[in-house]
């Protein structure tokens, strides 16, 4: 033992400790120089140095300690002579790190000895104490979950934690100044050649960087979660080790076998790891970060018959399953790998992949069943010798897609597992008019003046466009362009402006107007339909002490029995978000009002023209000039924000629309001209299309409608609107509004014909029958019903002696 470097662990006694703890570690020596105790191996295994092996390990703790949300220093990550730092340096360096310490290394001694120990530093002092706490305890459990999990031979089987000044009569370098709690540790005896076989192994050092894992769980006490793991070693116990000019004890004396295939099975049978054993003369296998279960362990190797094992898995124990391979011949089915990826497949298209499947002592053919639909399987029957197995996946719809190829003969059968992952074909829209500054060809009077078309909404085929400035609401056929009418505005005044946005709740229209305090008050006003007279849904002057409202709302639910959404505030006031219940068709005149926040407390500004869409999930995206789409909690704090780079880096938009599409999440949201200089933002406006596969927040841009923008004039309301309507599977249609530049149609697939005009109908009764009796009178009633009638309808009776 020439130098000894530290892991700084968890804080714990007078040292503060928090729920992701710091560790310094220190793999022992470095560089395969003279001091690094080169030990030369049997079998014509290359020469063993410590410097390896405790860089493996201290590697593997490394990422152990930060999959349990840790953060971790390391004195080097390299093996170079110039990473063999001076030990009074390690100690600055951990001691200024902080946290908890450990130095990482293995013992040498007689070529026979093996065991375990650690070094905590001690007081100079007679008798000397631990120096820092809880340095003694952490040293016990290391070297106990060490011992007590052992995978080698010992000929000291009592682990034992030594205080160094105590032992030696003077402290490690390492630990001489080091002030953080910690230890030393010699896991082994890495001359003892056995061991000197299992310390080349990366799994065996995974292993025993697992053991100090979970000795820092029982002290000082870390958090996180540590999974279990299986491991164990193959051997042929018939046979000898392959040398004698070295000490061997024990099961170490038997021939440890390479390239052994060893393969983990889930309860299912689905494959879910695999490995091989390594040419080291080991026969060291395992498995880490399992999942706890019940498992099998499946090893097979050319010349020896497969065996296969059950075993549990719990989290933060070892479970230890060692094999004592036969030579021979299998009896059964094999297969060259027992999971598949077939891998991204676009909808439509198909992926193929090949499994060779062995069959061997069976005495009647293979059958070959798929459990998913989307996958084929040729042929479906095998010989007894196996085949050729071709697996297609032709998914139908996105998503992942899993299958079970279940191979049986007779007793015998084996699970295969497929996994594919189906996405759309790129959504694309194609334009079918465009009313914009840039596209004035067709364009008609209603929307000649681009400044007067604000806000939209579209239902049943047609579009409600608002044209605040004159304060109608006109009817438009979404599809053709052209104008059917404006909505009766009797009754409709007050606010700012009278009409501000609309939207549609199934035949209902909903407008709301621009309302201050000094304008008031807010007004919701409702149509039963386009050819009916509206009337007053909600008028209330509590809102919120917002000094601005009625730029836009939502809808959650429907009209008889939900909330409608407003976003109150002005240009540079933090926004609230209030939400009037509605109860059996009746508005509630005071709303629940929600302070919109970030997470850590801080208010919002969303800007000019502030807007809040429901996202039916009792969440709800707010939109502003300020600020990128985001996600609200019902309690107002922003959860998640739209990718900036999928809006081209432009916050200025305040519409988000999503939506979903043969199973994929998509939205569209407005922008302007990402190549404006200040002076000219505000241009181009346009949608732009985002798929969101993987999440707002790693959504990305895969379209923009129009491309060019629709005008130069600079949208300086801020106000725009997208509408969208998704027909099934077969086809969506989108309106693009932007204040000042024009608004415009787009279509995707096959999209429905909508009746906007529909045939007018009168039911009534084509004669009455009377009893004529002189100077008497006779009533009989006349039933008239009608639908889609655009005036009232007027009777008139002819003849004498009857009146109407």
């Amino acid at each position: 033992m020439k130098k000894f470097f530290i892991i700084t662990l968890c804080l714990l006694g007078a040292f503060n400790i928090s729920v992701a703890s710091r560790f310094y570690l220190n793999p022992g020596h470095g560089g395969h120089d003279s001091g690094d105790r080169p030990t030369p191996l049997p079998l014509g295994v290359v020469i063993f140095y410590e410097s390896d092996g405790n860089l493996d390990r201290g590697l593997s703790l490394r990422s152990i300690l930060q999959g349990m949300g840790h953060t971790v220093g390391m004195s080097r990550t390299t093996n170079y002579s110039s990473d063999d730092l001076a030990l009074s340096t390690i100690a600055a360096n951990s001691n200024s790190y902080g946290g908890y310490f450990n130095s990482i290394h293995t013992n040498g001694a007689n070529a026979s000895a093996n065991y375990t120990c650690t070094f905590y530093k001690g007081t100079q002092s007679s008798p000397s104490y631990e120096a820092v706490s809880p340095s003694k305890n952490m040293a016990t459990q290391c070297a106990n979950w060490h011992d007590n999990n052992r995978l080698t031979d010992v000929t000291y089987s009592t682990p034992r934690a030594f205080n160094d000044y105590a032992f030696n009569g003077w402290n490690y370098g390492v630990l001489r100044t080091n002030n953080r709690p910690g230890y030393l540790v010699e896991s082994w005896f890495h001359d003892y050649r056995p061991e000197a076989l299992r310390l080349k192994s990366t799994v065996y050092n995974k292993y025993l960087a697992w053991q100090m894992a979970r000795a820092y769980k029982a002290s000082p006490g870390i958090d996180g979660t540590l999974k279990g793991c299986i491991i164990g070693d193959i051997r042929d116990v018939t046979k000898g080790c392959g040398y004698t000019n070295y000490t061997t004890r024990n099961r170490d004396s038997k021939l440890a076998l390479n390239g052994v295939k060893v393969v983990l099975k889930n309860s299912g049978g689905t494959q879910v790891a695999t490995m091989t054993t390594d040419n080291c003369a080991n026969g060291v296998y395992g498995f880490f970060d399992v999942t706890a279960g019940t498992y099998t362990v499946e090893i097979s190797k050319s010349g020896y018959k497969t065996q296969t094992a059950t075993v549990t898995v719990v989290n933060s124990q070892s479970t230890l399953k060692k094999f004592d391979m036969v030579e021979g011949s299998n009896t059964g089915i094999t297969a060259s790998t027992y999971s598949v990826n077939m891998g991204t497949v676009t909808v439509g298209s198909s992926s193929t992949k090949t499994v060779t499947v062995t069959g061997t002592g069976l005495t009647s053919n293979i059958t070959v069943t798929s459990s998913h639909n989307m996958y084929t399987v040729t042929p479906t029957s095998l010989p007894t010798s196996g085949g050729t197995l071709t697996i297609k996946y032709t998914p139908t719809s996105a998503g992942t897609h899993n299958s079970s190829i279940v191979c049986t003969s007779g007793s015998h059968s084996i699970t295969i597992t497929a996994t594919g992952t189906a996405v759309n074909p790129p959504l694309t829209f194609t334009q079918v008019w465009n009313y914009s500054e840039k596209s004035t060809d067709g364009t008609p009077a209603w929307a000649s003046d681009k400044t007067k078309i604000r806000n939209m909404d579209f239902g049943g085929g047609k579009l409600y466009v608002v044209n605040p400035s004159d304060g109608i609401i006109q009817v438009i056929n979404a599809q053709t362009g052209e104008k059917l009418k404006d909505l009766n505005m009797t009754g409709v005044d007050g606010g700012v402006l009278k009409v501000m946005d609309c939207l549609c709740s199934g035949d209902k229209i909903l407008a709301c107007n621009l309302a201050t305090p000094a304008n008031g008050p807010l007004k919701v006003y409702i149509w039963d339909n386009d050819n009916a007279q509206p009337r007053v849904f909600l008028s209330t002057t509590s809102f919120g002490g917002m000094d601005r409202i009625g730029d836009n709302f939502t809808l959650e639910g429907s009209a008889d029995n939900g909330k409608l959404y407003f976003a109150g505030g002005g240009v540079s006031t933090e926004n609230k978000v209030l939400m009037y219940t509605i109860t059996n068709g009746v508005c509630a005149t005071t709303p629940t009002v929600k302070d919109l926040k970030k997470d850590d407390g801080t208010g919002i500004v969303l800007g000019l023209s502030p807007r809040v869409r429901a996202s039916g999930t009792g969440k709800y995206w707010g939109i502003g000039q300020n600020y990128y789409p985001t996600l609200f909690s019902e309690d107002g704090i922003a959860t998640t924000t739209l990718k900036p780079e999928a809006l081209n880096s432009d916050n200025a938009g305040n519409e988000f629309k999503a939506f979903s599409f043969k199973g994929t999440q998509y939205a569209f949201a407005t922008a302007y001209d990402p190549n404006a200089t200040p002076a000219e933002r505000l241009r181009n406006g346009r949608a732009i299309l985002v798929d969101a596969t993987d999440g707002w927040a790693d959504a990305a841009k895969i379209g923009e409608y129009p491309s060019g923008g629709m005008g130069t004039t600079r949208n300086t309301s801020f106000s725009t609107s997208v509408a969208v309507a998704v027909n099934g599977t077969a086809g969506v249609e989108m309106w693009v509004l932007i204040h000042n530049q024009g608004i415009a149609y787009f279509k995707h697939g096959v999209v429905p014909t909508y009746n906007v005009n529909p045939t007018p109908t009168i039911d009534v009764a084509s004669s009455l029958s009377f009893e004529a009796v002189i100077n008497n009178s006779q009533v009989r009633p006349l039933s008239v019903s009608a639908s889609n009638l655009t005036a009232d309808i007027s009777l008139a009776l002819s003849g004498t002696n009857a009146n109407l």
